[in-house]
């Protein structure tokens, strides 16, 4: 869920050139549903959050860690319309919606660590994972 609602959130706020159905599903079902999904499970488990964040609110992610992913995506091609620096503002108020409380989920269940994702209870850091090589089949 992190990782997808991250990537969503690159396409939004950089205004990344992708497909239509990228362009049309990923980013607007996540902006319009995460927050309640994850806000759910934050209720189901107990979690305390605030209902109504302000975007200037402090998220755990940081500026650097933010342009980090714009190089990897940059790096796999994708086109982007804004800098980052015009980005960062509305993906932080975005991301302010959901971080806190994905984060004591990911930690809770002590999920598989990857970038963005938080602190986890075994500790050690983030695993990478590489992008697989896109391979066309033979026409």
């Amino acid at each position: 869920m992190r990782v997808v609602s991250s990537v969503a959130g690159f396409l939004v706020v950089l205004g990344a050139f992708v497909s239509v159905t990228q362009a049309l599903v990923t980013p607007r079902a996540m902006r319009s549903k995460l927050p309640r999904i994850v806000r759910v499970l934050a209720r189901e488990e107990g979690i305390a959050y605030d209902p109504d964040p302000l975007p200037e609110d402090p998220i755990e992610l940081t500026y650097e860690e933010f342009l980090d992913g714009v190089v990897r995506m940059r790096e796999r091609g994708v086109t982007m319309a804004r800098d980052p620096e015009q980005a960062w503002p509305h993906f932080r108020g975005w991301r302010v919606n959901y971080e806190a409380v994905a984060y004591a989920l990911a930690y809770r269940i002590d999920a598989v660590p990857a970038p963005w994702s938080g602190p986890r209870r075994r500790g050690g850091g983030p695993l990478e994972v590489p992008t697989p090589v896109d391979r066309k089949p033979a026409a």
